[in-house]
């Protein structure tokens, strides 16, 4: 037994050393669990699908015979194309944003009450 080596490591003194039948060794451990806690929620996740259907129809509403070649088509111009689609594909962001944002709804609260 080293015992300047183990005075250092202790922060005991060397008569203090030899007399370790004071102290007790305490082990904490971590309970197993067994449902897995996950930051997104059922919920989240359908509202995040929502959101991505929304922005899908926006870029559908978007989207739109273009231009040939050889003509010019000014359909590309409608107020569809350059202002409701847009404002479809934000509204989808936005509600994505929300999605994620959103805090699931605690379980053990419920119980609770």
């Amino acid at each position: 037994m080293n015992v300047p080596f183990l005075s250092q490591r202790t922060g005991l003194a060397e008569t203090e050393v030899n007399d370790l039948s004071n102290y007790t060794t305490h082990i904490y451990y971590m309970k197993p669990t067994t449902k897995k806690v996950f930051a997104f929620d059922r919920m989240n996740f359908i509202l995040l699908a929502i959101g991505m259907a929304i922005v899908i129809i926006g870029m559908i509403l978007m989207s739109g015979s273009g231009s040939d070649e050889t003509t010019f088509n000014p359909a590309i111009f409608d107020a569809q194309h350059v202002k409701v689609a847009p404002a479809v594909c934000l509204f989808g962001y936005l509600f994505m944003v929300y999605a994620i944002v959103k805090k699931p709804k605690d379980k053990s609260k419920q119980v609770e009450e």
